[in-house]
């Protein structure tokens, strides 16, 4: 429960901080960032009845009282870090885009290993495109 509501808050930050920028499409941070909230909720609302958005746990918690004001924490502390975690992954990205480190990503790494193109040192050393 705990790992969900941190992983998927992480994502949903990190999409919309990546398609509320300058070179994102303009008026469509909006429809990505809604897909993704709409997929999250249902990848994880049979796992855990998933928050990842503190407003909405405080007003149910509030109107269920019980039980769920018991549980309130988990989803105010969790999706905090979270979000933490998903500003924390776009700030290196910018920051990797800056200095020319772009598309050094995991998919090429793995390309370059599984077609022999190089270790994962070499392939992280190599001058960008």
């Amino acid at each position: 429960m705990i790992v969900v509501e941190i992983l998927f808050t992480a994502l949903l930050v990190f999409v919309v901080l990546s398609t509320t920028t300058e070179g994102f499409p303009s008026g469509f941070g909006g429809i990505a960032a809604g897909l993704t909230l709409g997929m999250i909720h249902i990848a994880t609302i049979p796992v855990d009845n998933t928050s990842v958005n503190p407003a909405r746990s405080i007003a149910t918690a509030i109107y269920g009282g019980g039980e769920a004001l018991l549980q309130l924490w988990v989803f105010l502390v969790f999706p905090i870090v979270g979000a933490l975690i998903g500003i924390g992954s776009r700030l290196r990205n910018v920051e990797a885009e800056r200095h020319g480190r772009a598309g050094r990503g995991l998919g090429e790494v793995a390309d370059r290993l599984l077609l022999g193109k190089g270790s994962p040192d070499e392939v992280q050393r190599r001058e960008p495109r």
